[in-house]
């Protein structure tokens, strides 16, 4: 696929923006007696609806409603699977022929990848932001590896996309450490295909360039 990034590695974040954005939700989290409770953000990795977001931003929830870029409100039909440890959730949404995001090969985000941040921080969805991979860590504590990225994760942006320069995610933004400065950090792409195996899923292929 054809990059949008610019040869001299700049972003072309326009691009970027016009490419991946369809396929990135406000999700709208409420209570049993359809009170909003939190939001966050999810993406579509099929064009049935097939959506990935962080576990923790589902957690509370009673009903889920996913907002399009258009405007457009899905809801979410049910839980499909989930990796409390890597703080992942696969969702179903009720839609079909939707535009979806593709997977970056595992282990492609290397230290110094330029990333893009496409999320709903505040409930200001469709907020696209930029960085880099700092670094790729473990945390002993949690048992867990992520990706420590200088793209701001804030509110809201939990379960956003983080892309690499063709558009195809190398992880999902999932939480912010602030300590002296804010410590930004995602799930890599490889345990989202890991929990799509155990689960017998696979992501289709990549949106058409």
């Amino acid at each position: 696929a054809p990059t949008v990034w610019a040869q001299n590695d700049a972003p072309d974040l326009r691009a970027l923006a016009k490419k991946t954005r369809p396929a990135v939700y406000l999700l709208v989290l409420q209570d049993e007696d359809g009170k909003t409770i939190a939001a966050g953000t999810g993406f579509l990795i099929s064009g049935e609806g097939l959506l990935v977001t962080n576990q923790h931003v589902i957690a509370e929830a009673h009903t889920i409603i996913a907002k399009a870029e258009n405007g457009g409100l899905f809801p979410i039909r049910r839980v499909v699977a989930s990796d409390s440890r890597n703080d992942l959730a696969l969702l179903q949404l009720e839609g079909k022929d939707l535009p979806f995001l593709s997977l970056a090969p595992d282990f492609s985000a290397e230290v110094g990848t330029r990333v893009a941040i496409i999320g709903s921080p505040l409930g200001l969805e469709g907020t696209l932001t930029e960085g880099i991979v700092s670094a790729r860590r473990r945390l002993p504590k949690e048992n867990r590896d992520v990706l420590q990225i200088s793209a701001p994760i804030s509110k809201g942006s939990s379960g956003s996309p983080v892309l690499d320069s063709q558009g195809r995610v190398i992880g999902v933004a999932s939480f912010l450490l602030q300590d002296g400065q804010s410590l930004n950090f995602a799930s890599p792409s490889e345990k989202l295909r890991r929990l799509l195996n155990a689960n017998s899923l696979t992501p289709n292929s990549p949106l058409p360039t």
